[in-house]
């Protein structure tokens, strides 16, 4: 997660939304935390609505597994 590689932009602001226990957490709140950016934190199911609304108030980034592709 402090991989200088995330630094730069495109992991500033990331949408939190897995469960605590995914390993994908790890990604959504570590990697912006150790590189100056901040957490957005999602409310309710992770819709469409809900990713457009995240991005319209600069969320750069967040983690799809397979089974999102679909929203």
């Amino acid at each position: 997660a402090a991989d200088h590689r995330f630094a730069g932009g495109a992991h500033d602001r990331v949408l939190f939304h897995s469960p605590h226990s995914f390993d994908a957490a790890t990604y959504e709140v570590w990697v912006p935390l150790l590189n100056g950016g901040s957490v957005t934190v999602a409310t309710g199911d992770l819709t469409t609505a809900t990713i457009r609304e995240a991005v319209a108030e600069g969320v750069t980034a967040l983690w799809i597994t397979a089974a999102l592709f679909g929203v």
